[in-house]
Order: C-alpha cells, then sequence, then structure tokens
C-alpha cells in the first residue's frame, strides 16, 4: 500500500467529502503553496539532495499533492512546469511551478520551493458550487462556504502523527480481513507519472500529455 498520508488527514478527507457530498461539487481550480518546505522544517538528510537517491523535490515531496490532487479531480490530462536549483551544492530541483489541467477540466497549479528563507503554506479548492481555503497544510485556518450558506471556519486540530497512525491502521486492517488498501499501486503510478511529467515538461520547455509514452 502506498503511503500517501493525506488521504487519512481530517482535512483533506473533510474536502473529499465536500466534493463527494455535492457541498462544493467538483473541481474546477486547486492550488498549493509551499514555500520553505513541507511542514516548515527542510528534511536534514543528505539522501534527499542526490538527485539519484530521492528522485527531486517533486518525486520526494510534491508526489503527495499530485496524489490528492488527482483523488479530488480525477485523472491527469496534461502538466506543464519550469523547475531550477536555487540552493548551493545540491542536485536536485529546489523551487518548481507547475501547471496541471484534468480530464475533468480543472485545473491546477502548485508553486513550491525549498529554497526561502522563512516558510509560508496555503491550499484549496475551489468547485463548481464552493469554495475550501486553507492558510497553512495540515494545520491552521480551514474556511468552506458553498451557494446557499454562509462562510464557515472548520478547525481541525489534528496532529501529523494522526494521519500516520489512521494510515496504518487502515493497512492493518487490510492485512486481517483480506482487503485491498483504500490507496492501491495505481494511485502510486499516477502520482510519479504526474511528477516524471512535471520534470520532463520543464526539460523539453513544453506541457506533456497523461498518460506518458515511453
Amino acid at each position: 500500500m502506498p503511503g500517501f498520508c493525506l488521504r487519512y488527514h481530517g482535512m483533506f478527507r473533510y474536502v473529499k467529502h465536500l466534493i463527494g457530498a455535492g457541498k462544493i461539487g467538483p473541481p474546477a481550480l486547486m492550488w498549493r503553496n509551499s514555500i520553505g518546505a513541507a511542514i516548515g522544517v527542510l528534511a536534514p538528510a543528505q539522501w534527499v539532495m542526490q538527485k539519484r537517491r530521492s528522485g527531486g523535490m517533486l518525486v520526494e515531496n510534491t508526489m503527495h499533492v499530485f496524489d490528492a490532487f488527482r483523488w479530488f479531480a480525477g485523472e491527469y490530462d496534461s502538466v506543464y512546469a519550469k523547475t531550477r536549483t536555487v540552493s548551493k551544492g545540491i542536485e536536485i530541483e529546489d523551487t518548481a511551478v507547475v501547471a496541471m489541467r484534468f480530464k475533468s477540466g480543472a485545473y491546477a497549479t502548485i508553486t513550491q520551493t525549498w529554497a526561502a528563507t522563512h516558510s509560508w503554506d496555503a491550499w484549496g479548492v475551489m468547485g463548481v458550487n464552493g469554495t475550501v481555503t486553507v492558510d497553512g497544510y495540515i494545520g491552521g485556518p480551514m474556511k468552506a462556504s458553498w451557494k446557499g450558506e454562509s462562510l464557515r471556519v472548520v478547525d481541525v486540530k489534528e496532529d501529523a502523527i494522526v494521519m500516520y497512525r489512521k494510515e496504518m491502521e487502515s493497512f492493518v486492517r487490510c492485512i486481517l480481513g483480506g482487503r485491498k488498501p483504500e490507496v492501491d499501486v495505481t494511485d502510486a503510478l499516477k502520482a510519479q507519472e504526474a511528477a516524471t511529467a512535471a520534470l520532463r515538461s520543464s526539460e523539453e520547455g513544453r506541457p506533456v500529455k497523461l498518460p506518458l509514452k515511453a
């Protein structure tokens, strides 16, 4: 079972619920701004900065967002990206801007850097019926609104360790019950494909269609 932990976090599951329940409806636009690092602290492990071992920032970290956006909006149609390395002495890209289109017609953007001198995070989903915005990543104020309802602030106080525990509990239940996992190898391949398409797009200077061709 791939470790896409965001699928087990309360904030992301709430957005998935709002989409499925028709509150905000199918996504039209999604965004993720990650300035600094994943959860405010850049991983100190040197292997992360080695391209052959981690695959780079988009593969090692942004992979989770590629999966979450696909979970929300369905299959990818195309990816266009620009990446660069700002920091000295590392082998990977540490700054990227990615624009994505989904087969559903939805659009998404990711702006990410590990080179900033302080962190700022935000993400959100605008659906055809409503909108969710988050000032943070897996914490911080979460605002939701949809047609016919007033703006509401949803306070999800959930430490990161909770989503990891839920993820492991789900995995164990699958083993004990002989069930297929909620997240499977196809999800991992699709997320990897999106990350690969972004890197290829940056190298070739053009949008890359999905699924990828050899």
